[in-house]
């Protein structure tokens, strides 16, 4: 998935590259499922003269069924980029056993790995060497057994992490480079941007909410755009 520079609506030797390459691993594209909603493109040019639809989510045909939910998103506030975001959701099926196993937390504290000294990297050796890491494991593992392991192993290398290094919780808000001007900026536009969605939502620059709308977008666009390089730079 991504932006792969070509297009099924198109014939050059890329767009035949990839239509091919569709065909030969029986595999669909999410842009073209009826399911599929929200905008017709997924590239827009600077000066909004240019559509095209260059990105795709592709997988396997005997995928289909599974899929719950496809759109285009074209209303995305903080997409600096000229590409539009694809969201696919997939419901597969599991085990009944599933259930039973462990589960491994995605919002637990994450590790200050990039900090660690020599010592701390020491102590964790040392940790480590403290457990047996084979210990309750099956000989043979089923799928669910397989789950339940790889939860243990990695929550006791995180508990040996946490008391060697120790952890800090990620904070998604944090942006170095977000000023006063930025928050104004995005504030504004969202104001816009509910006016929009109140007048339900119309598409193209002769209506006034939508003009408004992709107007004031544009701007915090190129603000965080600014600030963001700016901020790297430094």
């Amino acid at each position: 998935m991504g932006d792969l520079n070509c297009s099924i609506e198109r014939n050059g030797i890329r767009d035949r590259l990839f239509k091919k390459f569709l065909c030969d691993t029986c595999c669909n594209d999410v842009n073209t499922l009826p399911i599929c909603s929200g905008s017709n493109c997924t590239f827009v040019s600077y000066d909004d003269l240019c559509t095209s639809t260059i990105d795709y989510v592709c997988f396997p045909m005997y995928f289909t069924e599974y899929v719950t939910f496809a759109e285009v998103v074209d209303d995305d506030c903080l997409n600096v980029s000229r590409h539009r975001p694809i969201n696919m959701y997939l419901k597969l099926p599991t085990s009944n056993t599933y259930d039973n196993c462990a589960n491994y937390s995605a919002s637990a504290n994450r590790i200050n790995w990039n900090k660690m000294t020599d010592v701390q990297r020491n102590d964790y050796r040392e940790e480590v060497g403290k457990i047996d890491l084979c210990k309750g494991t099956p000989v043979s593992l089923n799928y669910c057994d397989i789950d339940s392991t790889y939860n243990d192993l990695c929550n006791r290398l995180t508990e040996c992490a946490n008391k060697a290094i120790g952890s800090r919780r990620f904070k998604h808000y944090l942006k170095p480079y977000w000023k006063p001007e930025l928050s104004e900026t995005h504030r504004e536009m969202h104001r816009w941007r509910t006016d929009w969605c109140r007048a339900g939502r119309p598409r193209g620059r002769e209506h006034p909410e939508y003009r408004s709308y992709r107007d004031h977008k544009k701007v915090f666009r190129r603000l965080l755009r600014a600030a963001s390089e700016k901020h790297m730079a430094n």
